[in-house]
Order: C-alpha cells, then structure tokens, then sequence
C-alpha cells in the first residue's frame, strides 16, 4: 500500500484534455478511419484508456457547442473518424492546437513535481504504471520525468533508484528528503520566493498557511501542522534569546519546522549520523532544545536528540542580529580551528592562483572565517540559496572566481560537503572588497613654493591625477613644520624638501607630463607592494592529458572521457557516481571558454588533469565551451593538522597550463 490512495495530486482536466486534443488533432490529419489500436499506440495507452478518452472528447464537444459542426464516428471494423466542412476541420484544427498548446505551457514542469512529491512522501517503491495512471500519460512520458526528477533531486543529495519488478523510489536520507520537500513547498507557494516578513507577519502565515493546505491537498490530506503556532514559538526564542532571524531564514525555519512535524507525526525522523556530535552543547543547541520542547507539547510529539540536532542546524545556518552572537566559540574549540585552517588553505590557494595578496588583509580573514562558519551550517541544513551572482563574478572577475571555484575541494576534505554556486560568489565577495579596500587612492599633500597663482597651477595640474592620488591638502613650503606628514602617503613638492619618513615627489611650478607619470608610477608602484605577492615561485606545468573530441555535446564528452579513465584504471562504480554528482551546482564552472569539472574518486591517489579540446563549441554549464578540463582529486584524505598537501601548488599548475593551451591556440588562428 502506498500513501496515495484516492490519487488526489493529479490535474485532471488538464491532463485529459492535452490527450484529448492530441487524439481530435490526429483524427483530423487523417483523412479516413483511425483503428483504437493507431490510436492507442500513438498516445501511449491502453485500448480501453482511448475508448473512454473518445468518449470525453465527444461529451466536449457537445459542452463546446461544437457537436453539430464536428461529429465523432465509429464504425466497427474501420475504426474512428472525425467528420465536418473544410471551414469547420480548419477551425477545430486551430481550437485543438490552441488548447493543446496552452495545455502544454507549464504542464511538464508542473507535472514532474508531482511526481517528485509522490516519490518523497512515498515508504514503497511506485510502479511506473501508477504513476502514469495517477497523471493520465504514457509509461515513456513518465520515463522522461523520472530522468528529469533525478537531476532535480540530485541538489538534495538524493536520486531515483529503480528496482527489478518492484518499482522506484527515493535513495536518500530522511534529512535530504526534507530539503528536498521543502525546495517543493517554496516552488509550488504563493510568495514568489519573498522574504517571510515582506508582507508583515501576520499576512504572511496565512499566506504559509495556504501555500502547505495546496500542498498537501495534493496528496490527498491536509497539513497538521499549524503554521501560526510554530510561528509563535519561533518568536518566543527569538524573544528570550535576544535574537533575530534575518531575511528568508525566517522563512526557511518556519517551513522547514512544518514539515518536520509533520514527518515526526508520520513515523519520519531524521537519523543521528546525519549531523555531528556535541551540536546541542552550544548556543544555539540550547535555543533549538527549548524550540523543540515547544513543538512536543504543542503537537503532541517525541522530538528526539537527532531532530533538536536538524534545528539547532538551521539556526546555525541563518544570518542572526541583535543580543550576543550566538556563534562565539573558545579558541580551543575543534571545529573552529577547523575553520581557520581551511580560511587560511583558501587564502593561500588564492593568493597562489592570482599573484595577489591577501593574507595580511586581516578585515578579509575575520569575515571569510565567519562567512565558512554559517556557510557549512546552511549546506548540511539546505538553507544554502540558488545562485544569483556567479554569472556576474565570472565575467568581471575570472582569475579570482577560478581560484574560489577551485577552494570546493577544501569544502569537501574539511566538513564533506559541496559548496553551491551562490556560497562559493559570496566567497569571492570577501576577495573583491579585499581588492576594493586596497585600491584606494594615495592620500598626498601638495605643497608649493609661494605664490597663488603657483598653488592653482599645481592644483589644476593635479586634477589629471585624480584616479590615483587624494589631493588632501594643499599648503606653502613655510607651513610645512605645521603638518603631520606621516598622515600622508605621497608628498608632491615644487620646493626641495625631506619628508621626514614619507615619500617625496619632487615637481616643476606646472607639473609637466613625464612628472604626471611618474606620480602615477609610483602610485601602482605602491598599491603593488602591498598587493602583489613579492615573489611567484612557479613550479613545472601540471602535466594534463589532452584529447581532441568531435563530440555536439556535453553529456557526450563526459562518457568519453569516463570511459577514457575506466581504461586507465579507475573505478566504474565510482566514475558512475561521479556521473551523477556532477550534475550538482558548484561542481563544474565555465571561465571564459574554458570549462572545468571537478572529480572525486577514490583510488586518485595523486592530482591529475585531462583535458578535451573540442572541434566546435557546445554548450557547458551557462555557456560555451571550446575546451574543457577534468580535475582528479582522491574522494578522502586523512588530514590531521588540516593542511592542503599540495592542491593549490596543483591547481595553480593547471590554471597555467590551461591558459598556455589557450594562447596556443589562438596564435594558431
């Protein structure tokens, strides 16, 4: 028995009539009978599904007021045919096409949810079949939806399985299942993705409200979790902890609270494994502990260690303000040293990667520590957001977002878990104002001999140097003892002057052109010498094992290239993971022309690249690619003082070697 009984998540008129009028449409193209057997085979059905469908279709008709002028036939042995004038067989033809059409706008989208939703809330396996009959298709259609619902599911860490005579089903966690289910919740709602407090509180439960009834409507039940209420134990914590949930994690908290109630009322509950010890000696432990107290005596339940665990998870996870951060944790702390290990693993990875420097930027460390602190929280709780920004970070910043991208692997070795798009843009973030900080203009003082007239030929001269020096001040040669100098980072001097510490420009009355460049030299001259690395130590090229392929697309090079390091030894039950994995945001990027896919196999004991240069552009990720290149990373290593081992010096080695490949190539042309 399954949870469906009653099949209550189909549309049905539209669903019946997109076959009706794909039936009407193929009776009209013929120009005699069609037998029940045509057209069953055509649609995908049974015999009997088309004999009733015909009888649908001539009962619209008639409400259609379009039975006197069209007229459905049956003669035995011949099968069917629809009759009516040229005028009236034109008509239909556009009346049949415009509601097919219309029909057929959202109706896949909206129909692979479905299915996704039957799936995550089903305990057995579903045959193929029922699901084609909860849906009014064919098998084959339903085929092409499981394919689609499993990239789809793959971003929760779930996947179709299928079974021998037995049906698909779900392979997952309950934990995944949840996000996955509350990624259905937000698509299928009525807020167009808003934050909760967008309408104020009040409005927006009852919108919440109306949003979890559609949905589970759909299955054929009505929620029983009471929004409101949660809601107010939300507000509760917040009040007695003096916090406040930002944004959507409101939002996010609420739902993903619904639906555990309504798991846990259901037998569903998280595994213990799913989440790390000691999560509940912490601050937020405790506030999830007296939320969780709230949720037994308001809905009659047992929340057990693992879901305080889920909650306390989420409220890590959420951007907080207001009271004492509830993310202070002592210095000793495991999983702290953890993250300032990794912050300073993707410093250096970026630092190596560019030529510029970062790790004396104190402001970047402190923020990209406490960014990696809530960041891992939201991508094992699945409060991690779709990506906005990384098209725009590829674009205006390639180098920096390449070197970020590559950072995926210390997600991985340090907490085991991908980054999305949007975590890994937030991260460039923290390199870009890095950048913005530190490429301010010089603060100068100008100083002249005597003379007016002398100070406003300086000064108007200095205009043309208003995008690399900060005129602060201005005084004659006189005043100068009155002056602080080491405020200043430049002093431009007509007069012959010591500048006590601080460097001295000297200048003619007018400031000609070759003095104009040599301020602007040694204003790039400085911003270099506390940006540029002072020495870039290159090691030899990665050796990347480059093929050329004809392939059109994508899903073609990569079986190539699987079946490539099959031959060379590595595991194909790891390689058909991988398959799937990387179908997941954040795995492979597209820099310029020039895609790079990240792998993780087991039995990669050393760094290696391969590359594919492609005859023609196809299409990679939101782009296209004339090459691309797969980066061979071991699935685990054991890394007890956390450091890299070698990575980034790997990875800057391919950057290198990738874009060599590129100039070659486009000296060539």
């Amino acid at each position: 028995m399954t949870c469906f009984e009653g099949g209550g998540a189909r549309k049905l008129s539209d669903r019946l009539q997109e076959r009706l009028f794909e039936i009407a449409l193929a009776l009209l193209e013929e120009a005699g009978y069609l037998t029940l057997e045509g057209l069953a085979q055509r649609a995908g059905v049974s015999k009997r599904t088309v004999q009733h469908d015909l009888e649908r279709l001539e009962a619209w008709l008639e409400d259609e007021g379009l039975s006197e002028r069209i007229t459905l036939v049956k003669k035995s042995g011949s099968g069917v045919c629809l009759v009516c004038t040229d005028e009236s067989k034109k008509e239909a033809a556009e009346l049949f096409g415009s509601h097919l059409q219309k029909n057929r706008t959202n109706d896949n989208y909206e129909r692979r949810l479905e299915v996704a939703k039957f799936l995550l809330f089903s305990h057995d396996d579903l045959t193929i079949q029922f699901l084609a009959d909860q849906f009014y298709v064919s098998k084959s259609v339903i085929q092409k939806d499981l394919t689609w619902v499993n990239k789809w599911l793959l971003q929760y860490g779930l996947a179709v399985s299928k079974r021998q005579n037995r049906g698909v089903g779900i392979y997952g966690s309950e934990a995944n299942r949840r996000l996955a289910i509350a990624s259905l919740v937000e698509l299928s709602g009525s807020r167009g993705g808003e934050d909760a407090r967008a309408f104020g509180l009040a409005e927006n439960i009852n919108i919440l409200r109306v949003d979890l009834a559609a949905f589970y409507n759909g299955l054929n039940r009505c929620p029983r979790a009471d929004v409101g209420r949660i809601a107010e134990i939300i507000q509760n914590a917040e009040n007695r902890y003096d916090f406040f949930l930002m944004d959507s994690y409101y939002t996010a908290l609420l739902v993903h609270l619904a639906i555990a109630v309504e798991r846990l009322l259901s037998g569903q509950g998280v595994s213990a494994s799913d989440y790390p010890e000691n999560l509940l000696t912490t601050p937020e432990g405790e506030i999830a502990n007296e939320i969780a107290d709230e949720l037994e005596a308001a809905f009659q339940l047992k929340v057990p260690e693992s879901e305080r665990a889920f909650i306390c998870m989420h409220i890590m996870g959420a951007h907080i303000t207001g009271g004492q951060s509830l993310l202070e944790e002592d210095a000793g702390d495991t999983h702290s040293r953890r993250i300032g290990a990794f912050t300073q693993c993707v410093v250096t990875l970026v630092e190596q990667a560019t030529g510029l420097r970062f790790s004396q930027d104190d402001l970047l460390l402190l923020g990209l520590a406490m960014h990696v602190k809530t960041s891992v929280y939201r991508l094992k709780s699945g409060l991690a957001k779709p990506a906005r920004r990384a098209a725009a970070s590829r674009r205006g910043h390639p180098a920096i977002y390449r070197a970020v991208w590559a950072s995926g692997y210390f997600y991985r070795l340090f907490f085991h878990v991908t980054p999305t798009e949007e975590e890994l843009s937030s991260v460039c973030l923290h390199f870009l104002h890095s950048l913005y900080r530190r490429k301010r203009r010089l603060r100068a003082l100008l100083v002249y001999r005597s003379g007016i007239a002398e100070a406003e030929d300086m000064l108007e001269r200095a205009r043309e140097l208003e995008d690399d020096v900060d005129i602060q001040d201005i005084c004659v040669v006189g005043q100068l003892f009155m002056k602080e100098l080491s405020s200043y980072d430049l002093i431009i001097s007509a007069a012959e002057i010591a500048g006590e510490g601080t460097p001295v420009i000297h200048v003619s009355r007018k400031i000609t052109d070759e003095e104009i460049g040599r301020i602007r030299a040694f204003a790039c001259a400085r911003r270099q010498e506390m940006f540029l690395l002072e020495e870039r130590q290159f090691q030899p090229d990665a050796q990347i094992v480059w093929v050329t392929m004809t392939h059109k697309t994508m899903e073609a090079v990569f079986e190539s290239v699987f079946d490539l390091l099959m031959r060379r030894g590595f595991s194909s039950a790891a390689l058909s993971r991988e398959s799937l994995e990387i179908e997941r945001s954040g795995r492979s990027v597209l820099i310029g022309d020039t895609g790079y896919t990240a792998l993780y196999l087991h039995d990669a004991h050393d760094f290696c690249a391969y590359g594919v240069r492609l005859t023609a552009p196809i299409a990679f990720e939101d782009g296209m690619a004339s090459r691309v290149l797969f980066l061979l990373m071991g699935e685990e290593r054991p890394l007890p003082e956390w450091e890299d081992e070698g990575y980034a010096s790997f990875i800057c080695q391919v950057f290198r070697a990738a874009d060599r490949e590129k100039e070659k190539e486009g000296a060539a042309h």
